[in-house]
């Protein structure tokens, strides 16, 4: 099977051994069911005051400190390239990263999610940025939520 691709004015031809091989990609959803449906009420619970992005890297949000030596620096880097955390927080105003939650469904349970989130907190602890966990439920209460999230950063 061949492919015929026309990039500015010229003729690329990319070979596919089979269905989609040389793009072996698929859309998939940005959020899960449960995901979406915490996303909903968290909007509603704090969307007058913050911006909600979500699957952020950890890496876009923490860096290692400048006084690291390279092989160390490159280690703690590798550590957060690949995690992300689930609804990071921004002030509406000028965007500053107010908070981040983690939204724990079954799969935190297992050992090494457990191994990972309490990675996760220790190095978003150390760079001091609050992090706020959820347990996944059926049902969410924006009060509740909203009253979380004053009782760990206050009305910053």
């Amino acid at each position: 099977m061949l492919a015929i691709v026309v990039s500015v004015g010229v003729l690329v031809l990319v070979k596919l051994v089979g269905p989609n091989e040389a793009f072996p990609y698929r859309r998939v959803e940005l959020f899960s069911k449960g995901e979406r449906a915490f996303l909903s009420v968290l909007e509603e619970a704090v969307g007058e005051k913050y911006k909600i992005l979500g699957k952020v890297r950890l890496a876009d949000l923490l860096n290692v400190s400048a006084e690291v030596e390279r092989g160390s620096w490159k280690a703690a880097m590798n550590k957060i390239q690949s995690k992300h955390i689930d609804f990071v927080l921004c002030r509406k105003e000028d965007y500053s990263v107010a908070f981040a939650i983690e939204l724990d469904d079954r799969t935190h349970e297992r050992g090494d999610r457990r191994e990972r989130d309490s990675f996760v907190e220790a190095a978003c602890k150390a760079a001091r940025l609050p992090l706020l966990r959820f347990s996944a439920q059926a049902h969410y209460d924006a009060r509740d939520i909203l009253g979380r999230v004053l009782e760990t950063v206050g009305d910053s």
